[in-house]
């Protein structure tokens, strides 16, 4: 038997001890040597990331994470607990910290010009610095602003896309090529002349107008008021000014010879053809793309983020010199401020979806991909629930103090605070998405919390993401593995564990390999004698 077989075997067993349904001493031995053996033998890929995506789980912190696995393993019929979500797959982690220059716990807005410009700023401000910049106040704005990777990916002729599941002018998105000291100025800026709104600064300025795909919600903050929705009559644009940016998207394309759409539902998103475009503009909603649990079963006007996601991937592939994408679930965040848990964590779902289709259709050696959350929220788990309790019921225990039940996931501060006596939940559908769980403290909506979010990479330079490290380091790190930016120093030297130099590291992993060859062997050979055994 050759050693090839013999390693064969090896694998066999320890996915029949994994996939064992006896949970046992050695099951769970088994499944942490076969991890263990897994992480020996990884090589580091120390190459150029000729493309790269990065995902914001919107308000997504660990506990979302913890719901969002366990929902995902219960919609597969598990107890939930063993799943994994697709990024937790991934072997490279660290943990980012996420607070504004001038705020403990973060706004999108500020985390977005941190993790896509390198540069912490104050909170509700866009790619600017904390240069005398007060939020609000054009004039001290200026000289203050900072170029993001968006705008470095272009300068080395990388294509660019943006997909969001919110208004493609929202925060998070608008952070990748607007500068403003207000984010909520996409539209006019309420007599602030000298400010450009966030709208304008996409279809005018660069890097904006030069992303080959944008992808979401938003539509009323193109066309004027007195224009009703294509898709919804009754409702109308929000810009004073008069202009349809629109129409002027479209006339900018047809000028510079770019084959362009511009697609409003998702029939006509399904008929774009991604080998025949350059440019697309999809603005499927005048507002946000409906969260996925309020979407009925006849509503499927919209593209889901997976199909999104698929489709610019496939569109901006296409140039030679790689491209670099943007990948928002903001309604995550937005079912969270509403505290619904059950409409938000179907969301992180919906994430890990897109991210499983990314990964489909790319390749691990040329493209990083990062995941992360702009910031956390407040829902919090609670309760002594025995495994397999559904991640949305109530926990397994009584309140000890009261003697009624309460839900596994909770919110510190939001809509579901009820004073004394609290409501009894016996009998209650805990798991309808329009349940709003019970929050410590009354508030208009649940607010973020500030504490660490967890950063997953995979691919070229993905072990650069470890540790504990300000936000402002996924731009630069990213930046680096793609050789954008000011740092290029990866395109021309390999340093630190990818040297071949005297540093005495192996980076192609082969020297670890063979030392363990012998090993690898060896236990094979005891394991085939183990099974045999069984039948002697």
């Amino acid at each position: 038997m050759m050693i090839a077989d013999l390693l064969v075997v090896v694998c066999c067993l320890h996915v029949v001890a994994v996939t064992s349904n006896v949970e046992d001493a050695q099951f769970w031995n088994d499944q942490t040597q076969a991890l263990l053996n897994k992480y020996l033998h990884t090589e580091y890929n120390c190459g150029v990331a000729k493309n790269a995506i990065l995902f914001i789980g919107d308000g997504m912190g660990l506990p979302s994470q913890f719901a969002g696995r366990i929902l995902k393993g219960q919609m597969e019929g598990k107890t939930g607990e063993e799943e994994f979500l697709e990024w937790e797959k991934w072997q490279h982690t660290g943990l980012a910290k996420t607070y504004n220059t001038d705020f403990q716990v973060p706004d999108s807005a500020g985390t977005a010009t941190a993790y896509l410009s390198g540069v912490k700023g104050k909170k509700g401000t866009i790619g600017l610095d904390d240069t005398l910049v007060e939020r609000g106040h054009c004039p001290s704005a200026e000289g203050a602003t900072v170029l993001s990777i968006c705008d470095w990916a272009q300068a080395e002729g990388k294509s660019t896309g943006l997909v969001t599941t919110a208004r493609v002018m929202d925060a998070s998105p608008a952070g990748l090529y607007a500068n403003a000291p207000e984010r909520n100025w996409e539209i006019d800026t309420e007599g602030n002349t000298d400010c450009k709104d966030i709208t304008r600064q996409l279809i005018e300025d660069d890097p904006g107008r030069k992303i080959n795909v944008i992808l979401g919600g938003g539509r009323s903050r193109f066309t004027p008021i007195t224009q009703a929705d294509v898709e919804y009559p009754d409702t109308y644009g929000r810009r004073p000014d008069g202009r349809n940016l629109i129409d002027e998207w479209t006339e900018q394309m047809t000028a510079n010879g770019f084959n362009h759409a511009y697609v409003w539902n998702v029939t006509q998103f399904n008929d774009i053809e991604p080998e025949s475009t350059d440019y697309l503009l999809g603005i499927f909603e005048p507002g946000e793309i409906p969260n996925i649990v309020d979407n009925t079963p006849d509503e499927a006007r919209n593209p889901t983020l997976a199909q999104m996601v698929k489709k610019a991937i496939e569109i901006l592939r296409r140039n030679p010199n790689g491209y670099y994408l943007f990948v928002e679930s903001s309604n995550i965040d937005s079912a969270h401020h509403g505290g619904r848990a059950a409409a938000a964590i179907n969301e992180v779902v919906v994430l890990d979806a897109a991210v499983k289709v990314a990964m489909d259709v790319t390749d691990s050696k040329d493209t990083l991909m990062v995941l992360t959350a702009d910031h956390s929220h407040s829902m919090t788990t609670a309760g002594n629930s025995v495994r397999g309790t559904p991640i949305f019921g109530t926990a397994s225990e009584v309140s000890d103090v009261d003697g009624m039940p309460y839900t596994t996931l909770l919110y510190a501060a939001g809509t579901g605070y009820d004073p004394s006596p609290r409501r009894n939940l016996t009998g209650v559908d805990t798991a309808d998405p329009n349940f709003k769980q019970d929050a410590a403290i009354p508030n208009s909506d649940a607010p973020h919390s500030g504490e660490d979010v967890a950063v997953f990479a995979n691919g070229p330079m993905a072990h650069l993401f470890r540790g504990n490290f300000e936000q402002t380091f996924v731009a630069h790190a990213m930046a680096y593995a793609m050789c954008v930016g000011s740092n290029k120093q990866h395109c021309t030297e390999k340093i630190g564990i990818c040297s071949t130099g005297d540093s005495g590291v192996d980076p192609t992993g082969t020297a670890v390999a063979h030392r363990l060859t012998n090993g690898l062997v060896y236990l094979a050979i005891v394991n085939i004698f183990i099974v045999l055994n069984q039948y002697i």
